[in-house]
């Protein structure tokens, strides 16, 4: 991995995942490219980090996501508070196991990094996968991740099963375990717990997705539905007062809602405007008439009960 992504320094505490720490179970570390570097701070350290970025040169990007992207060049960090947000696809169980990071990581000598643990990485991997396929679908790439991590360290399968019954990831793991046994023509007792048998249906229709995502997933036309569908099946299960809720927000979105529409994104960071952008949405619906949505844009029943399947099996409703 070239220095300029591993020795930038930090007078921080801080956690490096994903890329950075799988590279050196790949045969050929190069070979795990990276779009950019994660990096997991504490909140309280997130002013400091910026500036510490900006004396290195780079150039904070304003977007509506969650994390803080900083750009030098083709080189891209990604400065988190948490490794995991309030987004369809995380559970408040998910996000908790996540913010446990601090107590799994050790301190390196001479050094404010922390080293993540490899059995909870392991974890974090599937959970950050997870959120890719049910958001804008999940490349080939993460598969790999997983499969070349149990492969080549010493993992604590005993903590890896409790966090995998405890956050309801069972059949998921075992599900993209069984994928990357078939790629890969693995060995099964890389995996610390039973492989599942998956029909050739499945196999194949999963494989022709996940590779047409390519290395990272693509955010194409159907990709791009894939929360909106989400959405849709969540509501199918709501209870009275979810519903009752649900009305509600279609009226008084939430902060994250409007942080995420480009009209409103004014909001990022700014969580006390919620009030005055609930009256300025307001204004403006009743002297713009809302645009029909495009047949293109739509939600069918069939894409719905499609969606369900390929989520039920992986393992994920």
């Amino acid at each position: 991995i070239s220095s300029q992504y591993t020795f930038i320094p930090l007078s921080i505490s801080f956690i490096s995942v994903k890329g950075l720490n799988v590279a050196k179970y790949y045969p050929i570390p190069q070979n795990r490219t990276m779009g950019d570097c994660d990096i997991i701070v504490n909140s309280s350290d997130l002013k400091k980090s910026d500036r510490i970025m900006k004396e290195l040169g780079f150039e904070l990007k304003k977007t509506p996501d969650f994390e803080d992207i900083y750009k030098r060049g083709n080189i891209c960090f990604e400065i988190h508070s948490h490794l995991l947000y309030d987004e369809i696809a995380n559970t408040r169980d998910d996000i908790r196991f996540c913010d446990t990071v601090w107590d799994v990581s050790k301190l390196q000598p001479d050094s404010t990094e922390l080293l993540v643990d490899e059995s909870f990485h392991f974890v974090f991997l599937l959970l950050h996968l997870k959120k890719h396929l049910i958001h804008k679908g999940a490349g080939f790439r993460q598969f790999i991740d997983i499969y070349l991590l149990a492969k080549n360290s010493n993992l604590n399968w005993d903590y890896i099963n409790d966090a995998l019954e405890k956050l309801n990831l069972k059949k998921f793991a075992t599900v993209c375990a069984a994928l990357t046994l078939k790629w890969f023509d693995g060995d099964s007792s890389y995996f610390g717990f039973p492989i599942i048998n998956i029909d050739d249906e499945f196999f194949y229709s999963a494989t022709e997705k996940i590779f047409a995502n390519g290395i990272f997933g693509y955010l194409d036309e159907a990709n791009n539905k894939n929360t909106r569908l989400q959405y849709e099946i969540n509501k199918q299960k709501f209870t009275l007062t979810e519903k009752i809720i649900s009305k509600i927000r279609i009226v008084f979105p939430s902060y994250n809602d409007l942080r995420f529409s480009p009209r409103y994104s004014f909001i990022d960071k700014k969580p006390w405007l919620l009030p005055i952008v609930w009256v300025y949405r307001i204004f403006y619906n009743i002297f713009n008439k809302p645009i029909l949505s495009s047949k293109s844009n739509e939600i069918l029943n069939d894409e719905i009960i499609n969606r369900k399947k390929f989520l039920d099996n992986f393992g994920l409703l």
